[in-house]
């Protein structure tokens, strides 16, 4: 199956520095980067085992971040300056909301947003709108379960950036 679909692309231009913009969202999800997240996975037996791990594990945003790919650092192994941070981030909890109606969820589940400085200096924080991500599954359910997250992670990313999209 070959399918297309669109998806709103959102790009916060922040008036913060780089380095601004990564320590605010570092310090507002929870770090699933370290391994204790995935490790603590392993040990669970039943769905409160599981709750407490995520509650556990969120920042004051109520999202978890699972990997960073630091762009910039291997940039500069090709003579590129620039500074770029992409992170895989969600709330699990939130995800079933959409995935118990449809498995095909988990291909979009976590979600990514990337943190860059542009060419002129300007920092900017990128993702698409959850929402436009699953409306591919044509699936109801999905659809508005994605639509309730959509502000979250608009007004997330707005606190982030400290101005509009």
């Amino acid at each position: 199956m070959i399918d297309e679909y669109v998806v709103k692309h959102y790009e916060h231009v922040s008036t913060k520095s780089f380095e601004e913009v990564v320590n605010a969202f570092e310090a507002a999800v929870g770090d699933g980067d370290d391994g204790k997240f995935l490790n603590g996975m392993k040990a669970l037996s039943n769905v409160q085992d599981w709750e407490n791990l995520c509650k556990s594990s969120f920042g004051p945003s109520g999202f978890l971040h699972v990997l960073t790919f630091d762009h910039g650092h291997w940039l500069k192994f090709y003579g590129i300056g620039g500074k770029a941070k992409q992170y895989t981030y969600g709330n699990p909890l939130l995800a079933h909301t959409m995935v118990k109606h449809d498995i095909g969820v988990c291909f979009q589940v976590p979600f990514h947003i990337l943190i860059y400085e542009a060419a002129k200096g300007e920092v900017r924080i990128a993702y698409d709108l959850p929402s436009t991500l699953m409306d591919r599954l044509h699936n109801d359910e999905v659809n508005e379960a994605a639509r309730r997250i959509d502000p979250k992670v608009v007004a997330f990313v707005t606190e982030l950036a400290g101005a509009p999209a």
